[in-house]
């Protein structure tokens, strides 16, 4: 929660998921930066939070096709 609340100006968790036979959860957010120049920043504390754990990070894209 302090690594968000430095970070962060919202986070939604979207998902929750276990991997590893159970032993690992993958959690999902929806987050938004208070400042994106610093999204490089936040992921490496969060690694160094978790244990070098996987942490990746994506754009949702702005304009979606609909049918």
């Amino acid at each position: 929660d302090d690594i968000f609340e430095e970070y962060l100006k919202s986070a939604e968790l979207i998902s929750v998921k276990t991997s590893g036979l159970g032993s690992l959860y993958k959690l999902k957010y929806d987050i938004t930066l208070k400042d994106p120049a610093k999204e490089k920043e936040m992921i490496d504390k969060l690694r160094c939070r978790n244990g070098n754990l996987t942490v990746s990070c994506g754009l949702v894209p702005v304009n979606r096709d609909e049918l």
